[in-house]
C-alpha cells in the first residue's frame, strides 16, 4: 500500500510541476550523490566565468526534522497545494 501511495503522489507532483528539477530525495535514480555533482559543477561553473561568479552553500541537517514538524501546518499546506480529502489521512 505504501508504494502504490508513494507512487500516486510521486506522479501528482510531477504532472503539477511542484518538485524542483534539483530535487533527488525519494525521487527514483537519484540521491544525495547527485546533489554534490550539482554543487560541484556550480562552482566549477562560478570559478571558470570572468569575472568569477560568488557560490553559496548552505548545508542543513535534517535528520530529525519531520519530527519537530506541526503536523496540522503541514497538513494545511498541503490542502492548499491541491492534496485533499482521504490523501492526506
Amino acid at each position: 500500500m505504501e508504494r502504490i501511495i508513494h507512487a500516486r503522489i510521486m506522479r501528482w507532483l510531477f504532472e503539477h510541476n511542484v518538485l524542483h528539477f534539483y530535487q533527488t530525495a525519494f525521487r527514483a535514480g537519484h540521491s544525495t550523490v547527485d546533489q554534490l555533482f550539482y554543487f560541484v559543477q556550480s562552482v566549477i561553473d562560478g570559478l571558470e566565468e570572468r569575472p568569477h561568479k560568488k557560490t553559496t552553500a548552505v548545508f542543513l541537517g535534517l535528520s530529525t526534522a519531520f519530527d519537530c514538524v506541526w503536523r496540522h501546518k503541514l497538513i494545511e499546506v498541503l490542502q492548499r497545494s491541491g492534496i485533499k480529502d482521504n490523501s492526506l489521512l
